[in-house]
C-alpha cells in the first residue's frame, strides 16, 4: 500500500440561521476563521447537516458567497449541489461557482423516477461530466433510499472531474483500506 505523506483534513459545517432563516453571516465568518485557525484544508457548506437542502438558493448563494469571501484564499469551499435531475444540478453548480465555490458536491437524490442502477449512474455520470466546477460525491449509500450501486462506484469515483469523495455509507467494504482506485 502507498504511504500518505499529506493528509487534507475537510469538515462539514453547519449553516447559522437568524430568527427568521437567513443566513447568519457573522456567524459563518467565524465558523469559516475557526476551520482556518484550526488548519482545516476545506468546507463542506450546504449539506444535509447544514441545512442546505432547504434553503432557499438565493440563502444557499448568499451561505457560499460569505465563506468564500470570509476564507480569502486560505481554504476551499465546497457546496451541496445535489438535485433530482442532471439540469437542476448543473444550475445549482452554476450558482455556486458565482458565487465562488471552489467545489460542487453531489449525493443521492431525496426522490428519482425510475431510479434503476443505470439511471442513477447516468445522473451522477452525466452530472459529473457537464459540472463546471470540481465534484466531490457525498455518499450515503444504503442510508438512502436511492444511491450509487456499491459495484458502480469505481466508475463513478474515477471520473477526471472527481476530486473528492465523502464516504458517509458505513459499509465497510467501502472503507479506505478496502478500496483502491489507483493514483490520481
Amino acid at each position: 500500500m502507498k504511504s500518505i505523506s499529506v493528509v487534507h483534513i475537510w469538515s462539514a459545517a453547519p449553516t447559522p440561521l437568524t430568527t427568521d432563516f437567513r443566513i447568519d453571516e457573522l456567524s459563518v465568518e467565524r465558523t469559516v476563521q475557526a476551520a482556518i485557525d484550526d488548519g482545516i484544508a476545506g468546507l463542506f457548506l450546504a449539506g444535509s447537516c447544514g441545512e442546505g437542502p432547504w434553503l432557499p438558493d438565493r440563502e444557499r448563494q448568499q451561505l457560499v458567497k460569505t465563506a468564500v469571501r470570509a476564507a480569502g484564499g486560505k481554504l476551499k469551499i465546497a457546496a451541496q449541489i445535489s438535485d433530482n435531475s442532471v439540469p437542476r444540478i448543473l444550475v445549482n453548480a452554476q450558482a455556486v461557482v458565482d458565487a465562488g465555490a471552489d467545489f460542487g458536491i453531489i449525493s443521492s437524490p431525496a426522490a428519482f423516477l425510475n431510479a434503476t442502477p443505470d439511471r442513477v449512474v447516468a445522473l451522477y455520470r452525466d452530472a459529473v461530466e457537464a459540472s463546471p466546477l470540481p465534484v466531490g460525491i457525498y455518499d450515503l449509500g444504503k442510508l438512502r433510499p436511492i444511491s450509487l450501486p456499491e459495484d458502480r462506484l469505481k466508475e463513478i469515483y474515477l471520473l477526471p472531474n472527481v476530486k473528492l469523495v465523502k464516504d458517509s455509507s458505513g459499509s465497510p467494504e467501502l472503507s479506505f483500506t478496502s478500496l483502491t482506485f489507483g493514483n490520481r
